[in-house]
């Protein structure tokens, strides 16, 4: 099985990945925790520095040729990793970030791109499909804050890279995210309420909820 938590930046991802994978291995199942992009990888540099600006502006690459950027960089990790024995993988991030990130950069005929970014990761590049998708959600305004509270990344000196520091861009992805869980085994996870991040315990349970659902069918 392999469950995706994916959203925009600063929303919890990595804090939820680490939850999950925690309480699975402690049950018993033989887990893996994943992140991508990584950034330690060949392709992964490539991607930190496109968000670091060294290649231009957001709006400056062709969103196909970004796109490959990402999906090159898991293609490279499960050419690398061997995953036959393991009951589950949680992925901090995947494929729909890349739809999400790079579609709204397509003003026309997403499903098109969406299409065309999918034959490319699962068809081309035979990555596993998600069997969960859990997409966590806040604002645009939270997020951005949660970003400034980060310590210092390892692929930029920006306290915000090209895309955390575009309100509108930003925006525009959460929107594309939160339309992408009307999709079956896509599960929108809200994050926030009343202008606070909800207690990450709580946060956590509506994950794990619908994953035990999985496990015990």
């Amino acid at each position: 099985m392999l469950i995706a938590i994916d959203g925009i930046d600063g929303v919890g991802k990595g804090t939820q990945s680490k939850l999950l994978y925690n309480s699975l291995k402690d049950r018993g199942f033989k887990s893996a925790l994943i992140s991508f992009p990584q950034y330690n990888s060949f392709f992964g540099k490539m991607v930190g520095e496109y968000l670091n600006g060294n290649y231009g502006g957001i709006n400056d690459i062709d969103p196909k040729l970004t796109s490959l950027l990402y999906a090159l960089d898991r293609k490279l990790y499960f050419e690398n990793n061997n995953i036959a024995d393991l009951d589950i993988i949680i992925s901090d991030r995947y494929v729909p970030s890349n739809l999400s990130h790079q579609g709204v950069k397509v003003k026309k005929n997403h499903e098109g791109f969406f299409t065309w970014i999918e034959s490319l990761e699962y068809e081309i590049n035979k990555i596993p499909k998600p069997d969960i998708v859990f997409i966590l959600d806040a604002s645009v305004e939270k997020a951005i804050y949660n970003v400034s509270q980060k310590k210092k990344r390892e692929y930029t000196e920006l306290s915000h890279d090209i895309h955390e520091s575009d309100y509108h861009y930003l925006d525009k992805v959460r929107k594309l995210f939160i339309e992408l869980t009307k999709r079956d085994n896509y599960f929108l996870i809200n994050c926030e309420q009343d202008n606070e991040m909800l207690p990450i315990d709580k946060i956590f349970q509506s994950i794990i909820n619908i994953v035990n659902e999985y496990i015990d069918e």
